[in-house]
């Protein structure tokens, strides 16, 4: 018996001890099942097959993907989601690109001649000086 699949525990980013199991026919169906959402923070896969762990988790469209197991976390490696589960990453190098706020700030320096720094009078006084000799 199948259930339906646009129900709140099915579309929605649910924080929380929830579990949705579907049944599904083929690999395409799984995968179209699991990304038919606009959120995307985790996914679990569960499998015996190694081949088949690569080609599915390469296809889910999440943040993380756990395979045979949930929330192993490693510190170095990039935290974050995809669509609606959030913008960016973090964790490892990610972290201080995540949570700083970089700025730029562009200087033109170089040497000035005394006419550059002289106010706009002075310069035509000062050039008419030197024109004529």
């Amino acid at each position: 018996m199948r259930g339906p699949t646009f129900g709140p525990a099915c579309c929605e980013e649910i924080f929380g001890p929830v579990c949705v199991v579907n049944r599904f026919d083929s690999e395409d169906e799984a995968v179209v099942l699991a990304n038919d959402t606009r959120y995307g923070l985790n996914a679990m896969l569960f499998t015996e097959n190694l081949s088949r762990a690569h080609r599915v988790s390469s296809r889910l469209r999440a943040g993380t993907v756990w395979v045979n197991c949930f929330f192993i976390r490693d510190l170095r490696t990039p935290f974050g989601g995809v669509g609606d589960s959030g913008v960016g990453r973090e964790g490892g190098n990610f972290s201080r690109e995540f949570f700083t706020e970089p700025k730029a700030v562009v200087m033109q320096i170089q040497r000035w001649t005394r006419w550059e720094t002289l106010g706009h009078a002075e310069t035509a006084r000062w050039r008419s000086r030197t024109a004529h000799g």
